[in-house]
């Protein structure tokens, strides 16, 4: 049976205590692609979540040169940023796995998209967008917590736009993605139904779950 956490968080409050989100601000510019770079095939995303997503190597050499690009959209699905992953598996050392343009550490990733979708099925919670576009491959209700912390406003977002949804938290588990899942548990549990997956065991990223394995959460 997967578990059930509900430590209490003091970090932000409920929603019906809290304003309602900030809106970003548009982004006044795109960053071009490349859609067809061996890059993509090389990380084995497929053409149609190339598509989904708007996924592509940027060719801008001011923006996120060399780096697989996501968009970045608010709950309304203006583009306000971009997170751009190292584009391949190995990071050099010297280098960050991310990057970020705009106000894209401030959304949540892929969340105009499941909103749109009138579920009421719990919502999947990574925290790389990377693993949203794994995710995909077998549920659309899936979002990412964008950035290399994690902030008010992103908990602020998810508990305004689904106060009535449970959460399935799935980060790789590593040190880091430990640490991720704790904090992630700690401040969404007081408001809603949490859970964590039994099978992530040591050593296994959420890109390597099974269809499988994720139905038993939903």
């Amino acid at each position: 049976m997967p578990r059930v956490l509900t430590r209490r968080a003091t970090a932000f409050r409920a929603p019906t205590h809290s304003p309602t989100p900030p809106v970003t601000e548009e982004l006044g510019y795109r960053i071009t692609v490349h859609r067809r770079h061996p890059a993509l095939t090389e990380l084995g995303v497929p053409d149609w979540l190339v598509e989904t997503f708007e996924l592509g190597i940027s060719t801008d050499p001011q923006r996120l040169s060399g780096r697989l690009i996501f968009p970045v959209r608010n709950a309304a699905g203006k583009l306000v940023g971009y997170a751009g992953r190292w584009a391949t598996e190995m990071v050099p050392a010297n280098r960050a796995t991310y990057r970020y343009i705009g106000a894209a550490e401030a959304e949540v990733f892929n969340l105009n998209e499941v909103l749109a979708l009138h579920s009421d099925l719990p919502i999947l919670v990574a925290t790389d967008p990377f693993d949203v576009v794994s995710l995909r491959r077998y549920f659309e209700s899936a979002v990412a917590l964008v950035g290399d912390e994690l902030h008010d406003v992103q908990l602020r977002r998810l508990s305004y736009h689904f106060p009535r949804r449970s959460f399935v938290v799935l980060c790789d588990e590593t040190t880091a993605g430990r640490k991720r899942r704790h904090e992630l548990v700690r401040r969404l549990s007081p408001f809603h139904p949490v859970r964590v997956p039994e099978f992530l065991t040591e050593g296994r990223t959420v890109r390597s779950l099974t269809l499988t394995e994720l139905k038993e959460e939903l």
